[in-house]
């Protein structure tokens, strides 16, 4: 005799088991719905937190990483890319002459006095500084900077991951300087070839000329220097507004004389960025 009973012929099915019910054990349907609704909002509340707490954090640690970052290094965004340079202020300059720079030709007849020519090569060299406008960048390919000047072998000692580089303002006043010389040298050329043509009755031979001229032809730096300085004043677009200058004006030493309308600058407000500011970067950051 069989312990279990055979299964007949008639296919499985499944039955629906009917829901209870009775409200008082709370799993009627509407019960059911609305717990089932508590439960899912529970869960939406959950995850938002959860997103929102790891929003927090990462915002955190994005802003602690950007504090460390910019507090290691003062930097400017140039174009998206960041520079090792610090935003320099603004400043409200009137242009006014100033006889040390002005250029006096040994040739010209300005009735007003000249400093001497050494007080003047004074006055310019003392716009660079000692480093003449190089500062150092530490690991700079973090910048994405060109190769830089490498530092001598006491600064390597010091430090190996980085390099000097020219800021163009000096770079630009470099030029400035260096015209100025070339146009001495010219006048002192002149000067000589007079001076020697007198003593031979003007009849100075070409192996003279080519002497006497022969500094000028040494120097390299005007053809480079006159592009650059045109680059550097469009680059900068100073665009203040200057008023003319009618008939004659007498004012600090200067003489100004036109027959018409002109403009000479002189006594115009310009809006510029902090000379100490420029300087006192320069001199923390000129050494290694």
């Amino acid at each position: 005799m069989a312990l279990f009973p055979l299964q007949d012929d008639k296919e499985a099915a499944y039955s629906k088991i009917e829901p209870i019910l009775d409200d008082s054990i709370g799993y009627s349907d509407d019960g059911f719905r609305l717990q089932t609704s508590q439960r899912q909002q529970r869960h939406s509340w959950i995850k938002k937190l959860v997103y929102s707490g790891v929003l927090l954090v990462c915002s955190l640690a994005a802003f602690f990483a950007g504090s460390y970052t910019g507090n290691s290094v003062p930097s400017i965004e140039n174009d998206g890319e960041r520079l090792p340079v610090p935003t320099i202020p603004f400043e409200s300059v009137i242009f006014q002459p100033d006889p040390k720079f002005s250029f006096s030709s040994t040739f010209s007849n300005a009735s007003s006095t000249p400093l001497s020519e050494a007080e003047s090569d004074a006055a310019w060299t003392s716009l660079l500084p000692s480093g003449e406008g190089f500062v150092f960048v530490e690991e700079p390919e973090r910048f994405g900077l060109p190769p830089g000047k490498a530092p001598n072998q006491d600064d390597k000692a010091r430090s190996s991951k980085g390099a000097f580089y020219d800021l163009s303002v000096f770079h630009q006043l470099h030029c400035l300087v260096k015209i100025r010389e070339h146009v001495r040298l010219v006048e002192f050329a002149m000067s000589e070839i007079v001076r020697e043509s007198s003593a031979v009755d003007g009849k100075l031979d070409e192996s003279s000329l080519k002497r006497l001229l022969q500094p000028l032809e040494q120097e390299r730096h005007m053809e480079h220097c006159f592009d650059y300085l045109r680059h550097g004043i469009m680059c900068a677009g100073d665009m203040s507004l200057e008023g003319v200058i009618v008939g004659e004006q007498k004012g600090n030493g200067m003489v100004r004389r036109s027959g018409g309308r002109v403009v000479d600058g002189w006594g115009m407000k310009h809006q510029c960025k902090s000379w100490d500011a420029i300087l006192e970067y320069v001199r923390e950051n000129e050494h290694v």
